[in-house]
């Protein structure tokens, strides 16, 4: 994610008419709000929490103010986020839906909401934790090189994070390669691609109108 000098948040930033500053940063959930162009206006404690938790030091919210949340993603998984972003945004829709952020060793699925603001151009995006336990019952794979190509970097599911082997034929759950121990590029494996762009968006609506 590319960073961006930041500053405090203005008390009276037009957010904070609907949403408290307080309120946001009491939440133990990671939330953040994002103006019209998709990008970070502020996070709460919780975001820089989960960051220092997972080796994203450089992510911390006073790093990443102002930069686009898109940067976070790549591909495919960018341009449903667009798609979703953008829905909730023009459409004053509450948007919910769940994805998967789990890292080597723990297992995460968090519910994404999705609050766009009624009389400002942006949105506040809430991360609820569903589930998170270490990873039981994944079988690994016996040789992690079956899953790194020629130039040295493996190919992993921006969701799920699975790897594709070096064929392309098949995508397994190798963890070994998420410790940072080897390059990494990021694309969709097929049952995401079908999850995701299958998804209705009007299914993942609840049915609140903020018009």
């Amino acid at each position: 994610m590319h960073t961006a000098k930041s500053g405090g948040t203005s008390p009276d930033a037009p957010w904070t008419a609907e949403v408290r500053r307080e309120v946001l940063d009491a939440s133990m959930e990671v939330s953040y709000v994002l103006d019209s162009e998709l990008r970070i206006v502020c996070s709460n404690p919780a975001w820089n929490r989960f960051a220092l938790a997972n080796g994203g030091e450089a992510c911390i919210g006073s790093n990443v103010k102002g930069a686009s949340i898109l940067d976070a993603t790549c591909g495919e998984l960018q341009d449903f986020y667009t798609n979703v972003f953008h829905a909730s945004l023009s459409e004053k829709r509450v948007i919910e839906f769940d994805y998967e952020c789990s890292s080597s060793s723990i297992y995460r699925l968090l519910r994404m909401h999705l609050f766009p603001f009624k009389q400002w151009d942006g949105v506040l995006v809430v991360n609820s934790p569903r589930i998170e336990r270490p990873h039981e019952g994944r079988a690994e794979v016996e040789d992690p090189s079956d899953y790194i190509g020629k130039n040295g970097i493996a190919s992993v599911c921006a969701q799920c994070r699975r790897a594709k082997d070096a064929t392309g034929s098949r995508w397994d759950w190798v963890p070994s390669l998420l410790n940072g121990s080897v390059r990494l590029s990021h694309g969709i494996c097929p049952v995401c691609r079908e999850y995701l762009w299958r998804l209705d968006l009007k299914l993942m609506t609840p049915s609140i109108d903020l018009s």
